[in-house]
């Protein structure tokens, strides 16, 4: 079970009320798990491939917390972020998501030449499909899906999902399951605090922040 260290304390953020998590992928972990975290990253960025295998390990050690995982591709500065997040959820359609985006937070290099100049988008696709072929996803299924309207759709939705409730960097966590209401917490100690907003749930004490949510929506 939950074992934080005595010092680490969840540095929460805000409350959001109700976020639609839609056709997101979902990570392993029971479906009914009492507690989910919400992450929106970006492909491209550092941070979010030293969290991914943090929040991986977290779920694997815990079955009462599930994962999902949105989209927020920072593109000022990070140009494949788009198409990286398209690569994962076409992998997604051939139920391999968690897969790709193991490949690709593992394989952040792709992205860069060995000055760290960006490399050219064609150069870039051309390591997606090398990871599909690493998973024996249908490459022609997968081209298609890429090059398509609806999955560029998909990533906008993400995309306007974050900036709705306020997400402006990567990677972001919301904690739901801590609130007595549908309300989710932005943790913003990562692994740690997720556990440590839990741990103190589980304990009888509900972040206060509980509070102002309940109390904005209830006039």
């Amino acid at each position: 079970g939950f074992k934080p260290s005595e010092e680490v304390t969840a540095e929460v953020g805000q409350v959001v009320s109700n976020i639609d998590l839609g056709s997101s992928p979902v990570s392993k972990g029971q479906e009914d798990a009492p507690y989910t975290v919400l992450e929106f990253a970006d492909f491209q960025c550092p941070g979010c491939g030293v969290l991914h295998p943090q929040m991986d390990a977290l779920v694997k050690e815990n079955e009462d917390i599930r994962l999902v995982f949105k989209n927020f591709p920072l593109t000022q500065i990070h140009p494949h972020a788009i198409s990286a997040a398209k690569a994962g959820l076409c992998a997604k359609e051939q139920g391999k998501f968690w897969p790709m985006s193991d490949l690709i937070f593992e394989n952040q290099s792709v992205f860069y030449e060995t000055g760290h100049e960006p490399k050219s988008t064609g150069e870039v696709a051309d390591s997606y499909q090398f990871f599909a072929v690493q998973l024996q996803l249908n490459t022609a299924a997968f081209t298609a899906c890429m090059n398509s309207d609806a999955v560029s759709d998909r990533v906008q939705e993400d995309m306007d999902l974050a900036a709705k409730h306020g997400v402006n960097s990567t990677p972001t966590l919301f904690l739901h399951g801590v609130c007595e209401h549908e309300g989710w917490v932005k943790i913003l100690n990562g692994k740690a605090g997720v556990e440590a907003a839990i741990a103190a749930h589980r304990a009888g004490q509900v972040p206060t922040e509980c509070g102002e949510l309940a109390s904005d929506e209830s006039e």
